[in-house]
């Protein structure tokens, strides 16, 4: 059966289906074996079955040495799959060998961290490579592989040589050899001679002329008329001849043979390469792109795809798509396309691009913007690569894939960037390439994860290889027993481990050692516990024992009475309580529920033991709105009653109040007056239920409408039906303890009754710090419906107040979780929408259109609107530095001002405003924003002052957190509305914008839930987010 076979005029290749695809896996005899080697190509772990080997390999134990009868290179062998990590293959398939390079190993990797294989794990390299006595390759042998290798570049020159045996050739030949020995290391040439060397440089030039070699038998055969006198038979013929060449020829490039002499001559290091990985190079270039991966890579975000089985899906027939005239174009232009070592990937200079290949500046910024942070950490020289690319027609579709795939084909940029050198941390002014080298193939990352690494941590700039970071990798992989793709994640979230102190001695215990003491022995954690416990929270290795991880564990045992075997639980399920401040968040929190419950420190026990979580929630955003919010709906007078209601049903607390809490009671509610209640009634039985079963609350809103409906459908009444039921109810842990109050905590930290303040709807800055502004009453809020009845009375006002209301969201991409790399380039986005506008439809759109562009510099095109409002909404990029989602959301705040006062000023220069009072509403769903927004008259003040220097913030807290870049601008913006101050420019005029003008920032919380306001707050949060999106892919 043939595998590859060729159509007459596409010139592509078709596989064979899924149906034959089975047949030959089932025809492979038992005397089949599996075996793992290493691809170059791909820098991924290859598992295969193979049936053409020799009886001498059967009994050469688990590692064997590299032959032709056991390589992966004819039909009959089956791919299985491959992986990055050397110990995934090893662990799904223990019982496969292990084939060893053809590269020269050493004994200890410390001494040649080179010789490390991509993704090896903690498996010595001289395990991987041939075992070849470098004493015994003496110095002569050496120089006769370079003096080979000299001349092979020498005889590609397109210039004429000098006479042979003259001095001047002699002083070309021995440049060569300098330039040569400064670039190859000097291992990859001992397991070379003269020979092997020129038997790859005829197989080479074999292969870069096979595709041309090919046509030209193809156009033979399809002149050859005396074959007969059908044309169908002819067209099988040359069928059948196209495809046993190319069965027998493989893959291969359209290079005339001066051509591809030329080309090995500029790049000699692939004759030290196996030729079949250079095959599968080529091989992968030219196969077309499967569509799955073409959509997936369609899409500018610069995220790169890790775990794609590309070699794979080489072997199914996919790959990158080139044509075999770009990707001859390419080699000629780029022979580094072909590397298959880190160290000979550095393309051309710059000049040589923009010279020789007429890459112009234009199409340097197309690539940065269609590749995005792909090209973060890499050579300037792999920008200019890429581009050319383009220039010849590649699409920069299939340039993402080929960077996905092809780590090798980007080499590494030593210079550390601004973002680094801007900040104060240590950092060398010039990388150590050997360094980088070694990260991105231990931890199988690309240049963009390292510069990621190096801007959160700086210092691991000046780390050594063979003193500090392998040690170190080796010693966390091996004592914490955890795989090299959880090293990975660990590595990649927290990059300063990479510096810790792993040697004990007999006075004192490593950093590493001790950490991993405390867990196993005190905390009572298993290997299992820690492992993943470290993978929620990578930091738990850099924690002070003394000062923060004993004392915790202390209070929770000595303080809440928790038993230590409950102690493996909380520190799995929630590692981030441990890095709470033990004096300034836990005690505290804690004093406060158990203040406002009621709750003895044995209750706060069980309810930490059941929700560890519940530790790391915020006091402001989380807890006491859920307290204010039940005492509030329930009429829960007695602090006893909201005790028992949170002892009963802990996760309550991880609800929110506006998405989850304030829903459900408006289920049951509407269910009941179904029922036929009337609306006091309703309430007082809403109430009585949610009292006897507080697990309703810690249901999700999908379920509990599931619920609702199936009850209703049947004729069953709510009151019984949701009468408690111990069926699928989660476990509550009880402890036996004597109970000891928790007075001795709160008084240790100095926290009285009264102190913390209970009536404060959301966070402030200063947990300590009284708020004064309750909760609004749900049930007397304005609702979006509300909203929208207000007509936009902007443009036709009969000297009646105007309302304009907008809601306002921002979001970043990528989002900071813990599968995000840390120092990772974020853009940010918002979206504004003007609920009133939106009713009108395209009556006001020209108008709104103006103002959105007055207002910002980086507006979204409107290309893909999905499910979003049409009209009254602006989506746009965050244009400062430093993004997050909190500056992103104030932005969007200060962006809703702008637009409505772009609207105003065009009203004014139309009409008289004088007479007319205008009410601003904002609306945000960030309570961090609502918290620094919501008094008016304090913004006023600010916004009152020349400079940000004059302002004094008075706000709790870090000043910093209030990120006054964006919100100083905000209030002078405020400032100029509220006062008149509003300037038309273009034609040197105050303009009067209204008689008076009353600006809100509000909590979107406040109105009252529907489904209506909860589909619009996930519709502009997406909004956002698809915004930051795009300015990632823009920038």
């Amino acid at each position: 059966m043939d595998l590859h076979k060729f159509d007459e005029e596409k010139d592509s290749p078709t596989f064979p289906s899924q149906e034959e695809d089975e047949s030959l896996q089932s025809s492979l005899s038992s005397s089949s074996r599996t075996f793992i080697r290493f691809s170059r190509a791909f820098q991924r772990h290859v598992v295969y079955n193979c049936t053409h080997h020799n009886q001498q390999a059967q009994n050469q134990g688990k590692f064997l040495e590299t032959d032709l009868s056991v390589y992966h290179d004819c039909q009959c062998d089956q791919t299985l799959e491959s992986f990055l990590f050397l110990d995934e293959a090893m662990s799904k398939y223990p019982n496969a060998t292990l084939i060893k390079l053809v590269d020269v190993g050493v004994e200890h990797d410390e001494d040649d961290y080179d010789t490390v294989l991509a993704g090896m794990g903690t498996l010595p390299s001289h395990q991987m490579l041939s075992e070849c006595d470098v004493q015994c390759a003496t110095e002569e042998a050496r120089l006769k592989v370079l003096s080979y290798l000299a001349s092979i570049t020498l005889s590609g020159q397109r210039m004429p040589l000098p006479p042979p045996g003259s001095s001047y050739l002699k002083q070309m030949r021995e440049t060569v050899i300098k330039r040569l020995e400064s670039e190859i290391p000097h291992r990859r040439l001992y397991s070379h001679t003269r020979e092997s060397i020129h038997r790859n440089y005829d197989r080479l030039v074999d292969i870069l002329t096979r595709a041309r070699v090919r046509r030209v038998a193809r156009k033979v055969m399809g002149n050859e008329k005396s074959l007969g006198d059908d044309d169908d038979i002819n067209s099988k013929i040359i069928e059948g001849v196209d495809s046993l060449l190319m069965e027998l020829t493989k893959a291969g490039l359209c290079f005339t043979e001066g051509g591809a002499r030329a080309v090995i001559a500029e790049f000699p290091q692939v004759c030290l390469y196996v030729v079949r990985e250079v095959e599968d190079r080529i091989r992968f270039m030219t196969l077309p792109i499967h569509e799955q991966i073409r959509k997936e890579h369609m899409e500018r975000r610069g995220m790169a795809k890790r775990d794609v089985d590309y070699y794979s899906m080489m072997r199914k027939g996919y790959g990158a798509g080139l044509t075999l005239q770009q990707a001859t174009q390419a080699i000629r232009a780029v022979p580094q396309f072909l590397s298959m070592y880190h160290e000979d990937s550095k393309k051309p200079s710059m000049l040589y691009f923009y010279k020789e290949l007429g890459v112009s500046p234009q199409l340097l910024e197309q690539a940065r913007l269609e590749l995005g942070s792909r090209l973060s950490g890499c050579d300037s020289s792999d920008t200019y690569s890429f581009a050319y690319l383009n220039s010849i027609g590649v699409d920069w579709v299939n340039i993402r894939l080929l960077m996905d795939a092809v780590p090798l084909i980007t080499f590494c940029d030593k210079e550390p960037g601004w973002e680094v050198l801007e900040k104060s941390s240590p950092v060398r002014s010039e990388l150590d390439v050997g360094m980088l080298n070694f990260l991105r193939k231990r931890l199988q990352i690309y240049n963009s994860d390292l510069h990621a690494m190096i801007k959160v941590h700086s210092r691991i700039s000046s780390y050594k290889v063979c003193n500090n970071i392998l040690p170190t990798l080796n010693a966390i992989q091996d004592r914490l027993m955890v795989s090299s793709r959880d090293l990975q994640r660990i590595v990649l979230r927290m990059p300063s481990i990479t510096g810790m102190s792993i040697e004990s001695t007999d006075a004192k215990t490593s950093a590493l050692d001790a950490r991993i003491d405390f867990f196993i022995n005190e905390a009572n954690l298993s290997h299992n516990d820690l492992k993943e416990a470290l993978l929620k929270q990578p930091s738990l290795l850099q924690y002070s024992i003394d000062t923060t991880l004993r004392p915790k564990l202390q209070f929770l045992v000595e303080e809440l009475h928790i038993d230590k075997s409950s102690i493996p639980r909380i520190i799995r399920t929630s590692p981030a309580i441990l890095g709470l401040s033990l004096t300034q968040n836990i005690m505290p929190k804690i004093a406060i529920i158990q203040e406002e419950c009621n709750l003895s420190s044995n209750d706060i026990g069980i309810i930490v033991v059941t929700v560890p979580s519940i530790l790391s929630l915020s006091l402001k955003k989380k807890i006491k709105p859920c307290f204010e919010f039940l005492r509030s709906k329930l009429q829960l007078t007695n602090p006893s009653d909201l005790g028992s209601i949170i002892l009963s049903s802990p996760r309550i607390l991880m609800h929110g109040v506006d998405t989850s809490l304030s829903p459900k009671l408006q289920m049951i509610q509407q269910a009941l007056l179904y029922e036929g209640l009337s609306d006091t009634r309703s309430i007082s039985e809403m109430i009585s239920i949610v009292k006897k079963n507080p697990s309703i609350l810690a249901t999700s809103n999908t379920i509990l409408r599931a619920r609702i409906d199936k009850y209703i459908y049947e004729g069953k009444s709510l009151k019984e039906s949701f009468k408690p039921k111990s069926v699928g109810r989660k476990k509550i842990y009880t402890q036996q303890n004597i109970d000891k109050p928790m007075r001795e905590a709160s008084s240790r930290v100095g926290v009285k009754k009264g102190h913390f303040t209970t009536n404060s709807n959301r966070n402030s800055f200063d947990e300590t710090k009284q708020s004064g502004t309750s909760m609004p009453d749900l049930q007397h809020s304005s609702s979006l419906r509300d909203i929208k009845k207000l007509p936009f009375s902007l443009y036709d006002f009969q000297n009646e107040p105007v309302s304009i209301v907008a809601f306002a969201s921002g979001s970043i991409f990528p989002a900071d979780d813990i599968n995000t790399v840390r120092g990772t380039r974020r853009a940010g986005g918002i979206a504004i929408q003007f609920p009133q506008l939106t009713e009108a439809g395209e009556v006001f759109h020209s108008r709104f259109q103006d103002a959105t562009r007055l207002s910002f510099g980086m507006i979204m095109p409107r290309t893909d609107i999905s499910n979003l409002p049409q009209y009254g909404l602006v989506q746009a990029g965050f244009p400062f530095l430093r993004p997050s989602r909190a500056r992103c959301e104030l932005y969007a705040c200060h962006g809703a001002l702008k637009v409505t006062l772009q609207l105003l000023k065009q009203t004014a220069e139309e009409k008289n405003m004088r007479d007319v009072d205008v009410n601003i509403d904002i609306y945000t769903h960030s309570t961090y924003a609502w918290n620094l927004l919501k008094d008016s008259e304090i913004l006023l003040d600010w916004g009152s002052a020349s400079t940000v220097e004059d302002v004094h913030f008075d706000i709790p807290g870090p000043l910093s957190l209030a990120n006054t870049d964006l919100l100083f601008p905000l209030t002078k913006t405020m400032h100029r509305m509220a006062n008149n101050a509003v300037i038309n420019r273009s034609r040197n005029k105050r303009l009067c914008i209204g008689r008076t003008v009353n600006i809100r920032f509000q909590y979107i919380g406040d109105l009252l839930y529907d489904e209506e306001i909860g589909k619009v707050t996930k519709e502009l949060q997406y909004a956002a987010k698809k915004a930051a999106i795009w300015q990632y892919e823009r920038l």
